[in-house]
């Protein structure tokens, strides 16, 4: 019986310490199979050119946000996160309207322009300011931080 006893709990410190070491790992950086880690990569670059520190890339939930174009990232500065969507066409980015509607205290964004987000029922909501950058082929999320939003700016335009 205590032969059984010391074998269950071998078997819970494994499976404790395999679990913690998955938690440790973050799932969500991009990796060099990602079809969008050239285009984050060279991003970083031109942001670290000019004093913004990139301390991680991420894969973004707004992947697929506008039709068909599937890359996006999130970026973890030393200013605050923000993400990018890259349009696969040099000025496209550029071609997007965003409309803001406040209700009550939420901020409700809607988009038109080429190409359409996935649906006309797709908006951004959040309970804060969002700022968009739109610069040749990248559209930038900023989300609640206008010193990041001022930096970004006078890196991209």
């Amino acid at each position: 019986m205590k032969f059984l006893t010391a074998l269950a709990v071998i078997v819970l410190i494994g499976l404790y310490v395999s679990a913690q070491e998955r938690v440790g790992k973050d799932i969500s950086l991009i990796k060099p199979s990602d079809r969008v880690y050239a285009d984050a990569v060279n991003a970083s670059a031109i942001f670290e050119q000019h004093g913004l520190k990139i301390n991680s890339i991420h894969r973004s939930k707004l992947e697929g946000f506008f039709r068909d174009v599937w890359n996006a990232a999130v970026f973890k500065s030393d200013k605050g996160a923000f993400e990018i969507i890259f349009f696969p066409e040099s000025d496209q980015a550029e071609k997007i309207t965003v409309t803001e509607k406040l209700e009550g205290k939420r901020h409700i964004y809607s988009f038109t322009g080429e190409p359409h987000p996935r649906s006309t029922a797709v908006v951004m909501n959040a309970a804060y300011p969002v700022q968009f950058i739109a610069k040749g082929k990248l559209f930038v999320v900023i989300n609640d931080n206008d010193e990041l939003a001022d930096i970004l700016r006078k890196i991209l335009m």
